[in-house]
């Protein structure tokens, strides 16, 4: 596996761990800058995931990046 993908692969699986984290607390425990570095971590992974020359790995990383970020986005929205 090359660096791209290892790399896309890291950031889509601390975009998953960082929502959980999320919907673990409870909502008084949540910041503005946790719901803010909710929503910047899977942008960061759609660049790295933009990165991968092959469409094959690049397009299903991309469309689960956007998953979790509309979802964090509808998360951070309904909670301030």
């Amino acid at each position: 596996m090359s660096k791209p993908h290892r790399q896309a692969l890291l950031m889509l699986a601390l975009s998953f761990i960082y929502a959980a984290v999320e919907f673990i607390r409870g909502a008084e425990t949540i910041s503005p800058v946790n719901t803010t570095i909710s929503i910047l971590v899977p942008i960061i992974a759609i660049a790295f995931a933009l990165n991968i020359k092959d469409s094959k790995w690049r397009w299903p990383l991309i469309i689960g990046d956007l998953f979790i970020l509309i979802i964090m986005g509808i998360f951070a929205f309904t909670h301030y």
